[in-house]
């Protein structure tokens, strides 16, 4: 290998080496925001009220009482149904 070519070899790899460091740290600050942006995530969750109107509380209760009255409106349609069987 020439002087030249090892020169060359020699500027090609820190190039990439640079590169190399640039993305690394591009990477470690876009996981840091990401940390930062979680923390902030979690708190808010953790100081928030669930029982608010709207919030997490009145959702899964009225999921729940939508389900109930489906079911109970199922169940008395079924009754009439039968009912209607029978008598005629």
């Amino acid at each position: 290998m020439s002087r030249g070519q090892s020169t060359q070899a020699f500027n090609t790899a820190s190039n990439e080496n640079a590169t190399d460091f640039g993305n690394a740290q591009s990477a470690f600050g876009s996981t840091e925001d990401a940390i930062g942006n979680y923390n902030n995530q979690l708190a808010r969750f953790v100081s928030g009220n669930p029982y608010t109107p709207g919030g997490e509380y009145d959702q899964t209760i009225n999921t729940g009482l939508a389900n109930v009255s489906d079911a109970g409106a199922n169940s008395l349609a079924g009754a009439l149904q039968a009912q209607s069987r029978r008598t005629g």
